[in-house]
This record gives structure tokens, sequence and C-alpha cells, in this order.
């Protein structure tokens, strides 16, 4: 038992040590531009640009126009500011940057890498499986 505490405290000193370093262990760096910034996540032009062509016609959002663009990381940081279940988990995709924080409201999902970066929106994201499978017995 003591184990596993000792375990849990690691895994969590790792993971501030991770947002401190937005690098953390191993993981990529690369160019970043950050586009928009609370206290909770960094949105990266190239992080958002990259979600809004996937995923704008979903919101009804128009990626091309600046406005859609500023509604669509308006509509991120919604679902993060007023989270009904905030968890953390591992998410297929971000091996170097898990443990990912996701945000859930109004049964959509923002996730957010260790770094602290913006990695994608789900509409409707509260029921996907492989989110219920990586935040099993966590969150609040």
């Amino acid at each position: 038992m003591a184990t596993e505490a000792g375990e849990e405290l690691a895994k969590q000193k790792a993971t501030e040590d991770a947002r401190e370093n937005w690098g953390g262990v191993g993981a990529k760096k690369s160019k970043r531009t950050v586009f928009f910034e609370t206290d909770k996540v960094a949105f990266t032009k190239e992080q958002v640009g990259k979600k809004m062509r996937k995923h704008a016609r979903e919101w009804e959002l128009n990626p091309s126009l600046k406005e859609d663009r500023d509604k669509f990381v308006e509509k991120c940081n919604e679902i993060i500011e007023k989270a009904e279940r905030v968890a953390t988990g591992d998410w297929w995709g971000q091996e170097t940057r898990n443990p990912c924080t996701f945000y859930e409201y109004d049964g959509n999902l923002v996730i957010v890498d260790a770094n602290g970066d913006f990695v994608t929106i789900m509409r409707g994201g509260a029921t996907n499986v492989r989110y219920r499978r990586a935040t099993e017995g966590s969150g609040t």
C-alpha cells in the first residue's frame, strides 16, 4: 500500500514537472506559437488550425473566418471553465505528453496535454469509449 502511494506521488510530481517545463520529458519540441492562453491551457496556432479544419463544421463554424476561429477557442474555453467533470488519463497519440486532462461539459469534451496545450475538442465526446476507458476511476 505504501508503494502505491509512493508511485502515485511520483506520477503527480512528474506531471507537475512536465507542466512546468512545457516540453516535459521526451516531449517533441516544435515551433509553438500561442494563439490564446488561459491559466489552464495554451491554444497554439498550429493545433487550433488543425482542429478547426477537422471539427469546425460540427460547431457550425467556418475555419476561414477569424471570428469563427475566436468562437471555436471560446467554445473550448467554455467547456474547460464550466466543466462538470475533470479527469486525467492517457490519451492515444499523446504518449510523450500524457497524462492528459479531460474537461467534460454538457456532453462535450476538451482534452489538454500534460504540458497545458490544447489537444482537441469533441462534440458529444462524453460518450467516447476511448475517453471513458482512459478516465475510469479518475475525475470529479
